[in-house]
């Protein structure tokens, strides 16, 4: 009994301290989220919520027959809040013009922030610590401030991959993403190369149909110059934020090499996605393929990092040091890094750091059957 004591004293010291520590990370979280809220509350939301403006007026475009695209130029477009998404999208953000924008805008942020926790729980991550750390980070906060779907986006990545079995939950659940955004299409290659034609064929399908829709009420002649939309937005927006693209124009190379290297680095991450597909490690896969298309993107805001909290959470489902790392770039200035190297180096170091499991090399998967049986062989042989 004596010599039980002094192991039972740290033991129940560390449980204390555990406990401080969620209850702390709980605390701060909610603290900050609720200031965030308030200054919207207090100022009607005027001041904040720029995305979700963009949103609402594009769905009051559609709704009165108006095309909800700016004229696709670098000068019509430098400097304003313009809408640049899928034209589904905007079919989707007609729901949010009916509403008063007292309403939606509280709506929508409870909607966010619910997203963000199911989607971590739906990979596994049942730590609370984890959920509170990251509403902690910038990329929350500035999903809160300026009311970005980034957590949606997120919660649809959870739901492939914990559907992945089940085409007719993936198909429209992508299918969804990519019509919001495109940084989730290369999931559909994940489909491909891990044997889910059926659902990727109905993915297609499913995306272009929205497509033709949603591009037949918003004007067939801004679908011809979407394409010029996108590339007159690079042009704007592409040294601003944390993108590869970003990180290579700082280091010297001139934007058309800078967005080949993007490519070049995220068709390696497919590869070696493909790789372990081949291996049997299709969690690694789905990371990988999952994080490529944020290094294809040249756009990359702060909140895009919602999509690789989903990746975080596959391999680290309780608080680690990765889950507080988000939390240095609250020094950033205004959350924008504007080709300062040092910012965008290490928001690539993070992503390689969150990637490095699926990188690694692994041994070959063994099936669950296989496993059962190589133990009764090994019994019978004992």
């Amino acid at each position: 009994m004596l010599e039980r004591m002094p192991r039972a004293r740290p033991r129940r010291l560390a449980n204390i301290a555990r406990f401080a520590g969620c209850a702390l990370l709980v605390v701060g979280a909610a603290g900050l989220t609720a200031v965030l809220v308030w200054r919207t509350a207090r100022g009607h939301g005027e001041s904040q919520l720029i995305d979700l403006k963009i949103f609402r007026r594009a769905g009051h475009d559609v709704l009165h027959g108006i095309s909800p695209y700016p004229v696709p130029t670098v000068d019509a477009m430098r400097g304003k809040p313009v809408f640049v998404y899928p034209a589904p999208a905007a079919l989707l953000f007609s729901v949010l013009a009916v509403l008063p924008f007292s309403i939606t805008w509280v709506a929508w942020l409870i909607a966010m922030g619910a997203a963000m926790v199911l989607a971590l729980r739906l990979v596994g991550s049942t730590d609370w610590r984890v959920a509170a750390a990251w509403f902690l980070t910038p990329a929350m906060a500035q999903t809160f401030v300026i009311g970005s779907f980034a957590p949606l986006l997120a919660l649809c990545a959870a739901l492939l991959w914990r559907y992945r079995d089940r085409a007719a939950v993936t198909a429209p659940v992508l299918a969804l993403a990519i019509c919001l955004k495109l940084l989730l299409l290369p999931l559909v290659l994940w489909l491909v190369v891990t044997g889910r034609r059926r659902a990727a064929a109905a993915t297609c399908a499913a995306t272009a149909l929205a497509c033709a829709v949603g591009w037949a009420i918003a004007g067939l002649h801004s679908a011809t110059q979407y394409p010029q939309l996108l590339s007159s937005l690079s042009a704007i927006e592409q040294r601003t934020g944390f993108s590869t693209t970003a990180a290579a124009i700082s280091l010297g190379l001139s934007p058309t090499a800078a967005q080949a290297v993007a490519v070049l680095c995220a068709a390696a991450l497919c590869g070696v996605g493909w790789l372990r597909v081949r291996q049997g490690d299709e969690r690694a896969a789905f990371c990988l393929f999952l994080v490529s298309g944020l290094v294809l993107s040249p756009i990359v805001w702060m909140h895009y990092l919602a999509i690789a909290a989903v990746a975080f959470a596959l391999y680290r489902p309780r608080l680690s040091a990765l889950w507080l790392l988000p939390l240095v770039f609250w020094a950033v200035p205004n959350m924008l890094p504007r080709g300062d190297l040092a910012w965008l180096l290490l928001w690539h170091v993070m992503l390689a750091a969150a990637l490095w499991p699926a990188l690694r090399p692994a041994a070959p998967a063994v099936p669950l059957a296989g496993r059962r049986r190589a133990r009764r062989t090994l019994s019978r042989a004992a």
